[in-house]
């Protein structure tokens, strides 16, 4: 019976063995060839990790913000940040007559598919000149919450004269949110997984264990309890909506105010630009978009035009500080104007950035302290406290832009 008991020790023992080095094995072996964890790709997939790792990094407020002076590059297409945690422009060195403009908003001023001179905030400096430099602080999913956020802590570090917004596809993401609240709660905890940025939370030690281990993972799997039935509420909460939401409204034009009244406190005009989306495309698709699940298809197009005009209500008409472009909402925009849903394409970056940069002038045109910057010779050398706009590569990257873990499209709104 011993013997009997030693040979089942000694096959146990070895077969652990085994499985041990087999799990230690397959792991060096795809960490050569892959460059990162087996499981990293399956955490992080199409290449986020790479993303995470090396452009962007968490952040206290924002919960992630470009690193500085870093580029990417897939397919053919770059990103390429600046020193202050920007996206490249092209601006020129600032001179004391620089008609500064800062460029807020969420992906579709980041640019998400597009390389950095294909982005609009690009365009517009393109287009602008020399005497205008063009900051782009757009990251994917911000909303105008993190605008507030820019708007109070880093925007005045680069002195704009011009601020603009390009708010609203982010903000309808909050319509008909159970648990919606003033501070954007669930939309800031959401920006986690849109950015692919871990949250600064300590996990168990076997929890840890099964991101690099096989055999925890396994074990994990095999230990977890059944998910329960979605309740009755639950299933509530997945409705899809087609009339507007007067909640999300309401705090949508509050930051709209506060945004304008951060610009006012600085001395800078604030431009705010109504959001556009491809319209053929949602007429088109049945149900909901995944980055607004509870917001019927066929209903955005009207509800965001009403989302568009809190833009109106949010500059008084007596605020000569303040204005809405309502040039790009009467503008034809075209299916071939954007990538997908409406996200903007190259072609459409560029109508885009035509619109934004005849408003530009006409402000310029019309406040003559602006006016007479750009006829006034100045010094060729930037001044002691502005902002480093040009792109500084150092460390090359493996992604674009992040994208959705199930259809692939190109970064969030």
């Amino acid at each position: 019976m011993r013997s009997k008991l030693a040979v089942v020790y000694h096959n146990v023992a070895l077969f652990c063995v085994l499985l041990v080095g087999l799990e230690l094995g397959g792991q060096i072996l795809f960490y050569l060839l892959k460059g990162y964890p087996v499981y990293a790709s399956v955490d992080h997939p199409e290449g986020a990790l790479s993303w995470h790792q090396q452009l962007l990094e968490q952040h206290p407020y924002l919960v992630g913000r470009l690193r500085s002076s870093v580029r990417a590059e897939q397919m053919g297409k770059v990103v390429t940040t600046t020193a202050i945690h920007t996206r490249w422009t092209g601006a020129p060195a600032e001179t004391g007559n620089t008609i500064r403009i800062a460029t807020l908003g969420g992906s579709t001023t980041f640019g998400a598919g597009l390389s950095d001179a294909e982005t609009w905030p690009a365009r517009l400096q393109a287009l602008l000149g020399p005497g205008y430099a063009v900051t782009n602080y757009g990251l994917l999913g911000y909303s105008s919450a993190e605008g507030i956020i820019q708007m109070a802590l880093l925007v005045p570090e680069s002195r704009p004269d011009i601020v603009v917004f390009y708010e609203g596809w982010n903000d309808i993401r909050n319509y008909h949110d159970p648990d919606l609240s003033p501070d954007y709660f669930d939309h800031g905890m959401n920006q986690y997984s849109t950015l692919n940025i871990e949250r600064p939370t300590r996990e168990p030690l076997f929890m840890r264990l099964a991101n690099i281990s096989a055999i925890c993972r396994l074990a994990l799997m095999v230990a977890k309890p059944k998910a329960p039935e979605a309740s009755a509420a639950t299933a509530a909460h997945e409705r899809i909506y087609a009339d507007p939401d007067s909640a999300s409204d309401r705090l949508y034009l509050r930051n709209l105010r506060t945004l304008r009244g951060l610009s006012a406190q600085m001395g800078a005009y604030a431009l705010f630009v109504p959001q556009v989306l491809n319209q053929d495309w949602y007429r088109q698709h049945q149900g909901s978009d995944w980055w607004t699940p509870r917001v019927d298809n066929h209903a955005m197009p009207t509800l965001l035009r009403r989302l568009n005009h809190l833009m109106v209500v949010a500059c008084a008409p007596s605020e000569k500080n303040c204005g809405v472009l309502d040039g790009v909402s009467a503008a034809q925009w075209e299916p071939a104007d954007f990538l997908d849903e409406g996200h903007l394409s190259e072609k459409g970056s560029d109508a885009f950035a035509r619109i934004v940069a005849t408003r530009v002038r006409q402000i310029t045109a019309a406040r003559p302290s602006l006016a007479a910057r750009l006829t006034r010779p100045g010094p060729d050398t930037r001044t002691a406290a502005g902002p480093v706009h040009g792109p500084t590569p150092l460390h090359p990257a493996s992604e674009l832009t992040s994208r959705h873990p199930e259809t692939g499209r190109p970064g969030s709104p």
